[in-house]
């Protein structure tokens, strides 16, 4: 055990007391993947070419963060075509667990106006869900799919890295028991 678990005890239903491990999320970084731009896209503002993904798991659910640089040109909702097969991976790992319920949730950064944001992240959110309802086998899926704008940050919007850390799509679903 890690120190950084936490124990305690707990009455079990037969009135005896047991003890209860609980984790830390673990987060995982998955290696970076870098797709050129369409030939309609322009570079991203900083230059910095932001290609990152995460994985994050808990003991309940599984999440996928994509940066929007990586699937979109700027300002634009159009999947760059190259991502289609990481998104198909994702839908592998959603069958794999027998997921019964998906959110895919897209977000911005602080620039331009809040209404603009909002239309572009729920775009955004609802290109990567038509990608992953192609590689699904379980129809019966539930979706929750939400553009969040500029809600949310994970990080500074003040800076051109935290911007682009902000500019994201996130795909969630429950672990398998």
């Amino acid at each position: 055990m890690r120190k950084s678990d936490i124990s305690a005890s707990v009455s079990g239903r037969n009135g005896t007391a047991g003890p209860v491990v609980l984790l830390r999320p673990r987060s995982t970084r998955i290696p970076s993947f870098s797709a050129p731009p369409a030939e309609d896209d322009d570079e991203d503002e900083s230059g910095s070419g932001v290609a990152e993904e995460r994985r994050e798991e808990t003991n309940e659910q599984t999440k996928f963060t994509l940066q929007a640089e990586v699937l979109f040109g700027k300002n634009s909702s159009k999947l760059n075509k190259k991502v289609n097969s990481r998104i198909a991976d994702i839908a592998a790992e959603i069958n794999k667990q027998k997921a019964s319920e998906v959110s895919v949730y897209g977000f911005t950064d602080n620039l331009g106006s809040y209404e603009n944001g909002k239309r572009l992240s729920q775009e955004r959110a609802e290109a990567v869900h038509k990608i992953l309802l192609k590689s699904l086998k379980d129809s019966s899926l539930k979706f929750n799919i939400r553009g969040y704008s500029e809600d949310f940050p994970i990080a500074d919007n003040s800076t051109e890295d935290g911007r682009a850390q902000n500019r994201r799509v996130e795909i969630s679903f429950q672990r398998a028991d």
